[in-house]
């Protein structure tokens, strides 16, 4: 995931960080910061080396720290954004494993249902965070959300066809 924000004394500055190894990139002014540690970055300037130390990630929000500046970097997930994520995969998982509701729209449930639901409340999550209006949001979480429960439904019929 990638991130820009424009700061006044620093210029433009770019963040990168990798969604599944949390690999971290971070560039000022098109120059590349060499890596010290894992969240510490060495910028050079004319007063020398300044150490540049990002506390957070995409998941939780990221904030750059130079000398005394504090430059946002990206914003946290919301709550809703969150619950949203959650109930794709709470719904799969009730849904799946209760043998009543399965008899009106079978869906599969267990370690495959968990799996399904599971990547795409990922997906969910990566894809609200790139959308800025709250309805778009919720109207994306909804066309996610009827995906999964189609895919869910059609494991679960193509096992029950393979049964008989």
């Amino acid at each position: 995931m990638k991130a820009s924000t424009h700061h006044v004394g620093y210029g433009q500055i770019e963040y990168n960080e990798n969604f599944w190894t949390g690999k971290r990139e971070l560039t000022v002014n098109g120059e590349k910061l060499t890596k010290k540690k894992r969240n510490v970055f060495t910028l050079s300037s004319e007063n020398g080396d300044l150490d540049c130390r990002i506390k957070g990630s995409f998941l939780t929000g990221a904030t750059l720290y130079i000398d005394q500046d504090v430059i946002q970097l990206s914003e946290s997930y919301k709550w809703y954004e969150f619950l949203c994520s959650a109930l794709i995969f709470v719904f799969v998982l009730v849904w799946g494993n209760v043998p009543q509701l399965c008899m009106i729209m079978p869906i599969v449930g267990g370690a495959i249902g968990g799996a399904i639901s599971g990547l795409s409340a990922c997906i969910n999550l990566f894809l609200m965070k790139h959308v800025k209006p709250v309805g778009y949001k919720l109207f994306m979480w909804f066309g996610i959300f009827l995906l999964t429960i189609r895919q869910c439904s059609m494991v679960a019929n193509f096992i029950l066809l393979s049964l008989y």
